[in-house]
């Protein structure tokens, strides 16, 4: 009977331990990052070759598989016969294979824009990965045909890379404008806040 009872209070005592959460979750409603690209300043239209800076030159972004980024004004394709302009302003960033990668140079919890095709696309995804390019998470991406579309997501975890892959195969192309990204604040910048928020507390007494 003991043991009963003691078998009882351990239950009870996990009941309330919540449940572990997803470690990427989604960010419906846009938001104004520290950084943000619209692909309008890194070039004349055509192709970029290698990894393309953007974010204020605190990432850089490349096709995987094609090794360029395209300033273009328009994606058109010619199996659908549908064109995509760009989102906002004259350029966007056109990605040839539908796969493309992006290196921050620190720990970023927050990243979002605006997602685009011309194509007729399924099975997408997008990865996150952490400085030791160990996998954090992975959610599916499906992208809706001549049409722009707002993602985002928000990772309990500093991420370094996100891979976003815009269908299964490597075969159509992606566009991507009004990219976001939050970065976790450098320790010197918690330190100055700190000290900050302490100065203004001995003030008002």
């Amino acid at each position: 009977m003991k043991h009963a009872r003691a078998y009882t209070a351990l239950t009870a005592i996990a009941a309330l331990v919540p449940a572990a959460s997803a470690a990427v979750t989604s960010i419906d409603d846009p938001f104004l990052g520290d950084h943000y690209e619209t692909f309008e300043l890194i070039g004349s239209p055509g192709s970029v070759f290698g990894d393309v800076p953007i974010f204020d030159g605190t990432a850089t972004i490349t096709d995987e598989l094609a090794n360029q980024v395209i300033a273009a004004v328009n994606l058109n394709s010619f199996l659908t016969n549908e064109t995509i302009f760009a989102w906002n302003g004259n350029f966007m960033g056109g990605f040839p294979t539908g796969w493309a990668v992006i290196e921050f140079s620190q720990g970023a919890t927050d990243f979002g824009g605006y997602f685009g095709t011309a194509d007729i696309l399924s099975g997408g995804n997008i990865s996150f990965f952490d400085a030791d390019d160990n996998l954090i998470d992975s959610q599916s991406l499906e992208l809706p045909l001549n049409n722009w579309e707002w993602h985002g997501w928000h990772s309990d975890e500093a991420f370094t890379r996100v891979v976003i892959h815009g269908s299964t195969n490597p075969s159509s192309p992606i566009v991507l404008d009004d990219l976001q990204v939050n970065y976790i604040p450098a320790p010197g910048t918690l330190a100055l806040l700190g000290f900050t928020g302490f100065a203004a507390s001995r003030r008002r007494r």
